[in-house]
């Protein structure tokens, strides 16, 4: 059906949790898959009366986020197992969404599959969705997990 997956991880849990649905998907289909990761292009101030003021520095921020992508798609890799095509792409962006939406761009894939935590209520309000994001920002299919 899809010949070639974007996949979004944001964590170790999310490929715990939803690969193996991912990685039936793309074997039944013999699919490609990109992985991407959205990393915060700017270090973070740490607001702790101890720490006012700290930034971590760039470069180590950088390096962290490269090392820290590099381990989840070497996990994602793994779940999918050594017969998946598999790319990777790392992208520093404010907004995971629009991270996501750019990955898509780059990579020339036919769908977007990504994983949801349902948030409802308060939580909904607030911390808002990518995955609805993503949805509204493109043009192309988003298949939910």
């Amino acid at each position: 059906m899809f010949k070639h997956l974007l996949v979004p991880i944001a964590s170790e849990e999310m490929i715990n949790k939803t690969f193996k649905h991912v990685s039936r998907l793309v074997k039944e289909d013999q699919a490609r898959v990109t992985l991407v990761h959205v990393s915060e292009p700017i270090p973070l101030y740490m607001y702790e009366s101890s720490a006012y003021g700290f930034q971590a520095a760039e470069e180590n921020h950088k390096n962290n986020c490269e090392n820290y992508a590099k381990k989840l798609f070497d996990l994602a890799a793994v779940e999918l197992g050594s017969t998946v095509k598999c790319d990777v792409c790392h992208l520093y962006n404010v907004n995971v969404f629009e991270g996501i939406v750019e990955a898509a761009k780059l990579s020339k894939v036919d769908v977007i599959l990504m994983a949801s935590h349902k948030r409802t209520g308060l939580k909904g309000l607030f911390m808002g969705s990518d995955t609805n994001a993503v949805i509204k920002h493109t043009k192309l299919p988003v298949l939910v997990i």
